[in-house]
């Protein structure tokens, strides 16, 4: 596995319905990159 940098991993903040309403619980939404998962952003 290629180690991935945080900032490399984040394409951008999700804007939807949804993820807004998630906002008023103090979660943030966003969208990574396909190689990217729980595990391997947790460890950064």
């Amino acid at each position: 596995m290629t180690k991935i940098n945080l900032y490399d991993s984040i394409v951008g903040p999700v804007i939807t319905e949804k993820s807004t309403n998630l906002s008023s619980l103090n979660k943030i939404v966003f969208k990574v990159i396909d190689s990217a998962n729980k595990k391997n952003l947790k460890k950064i």
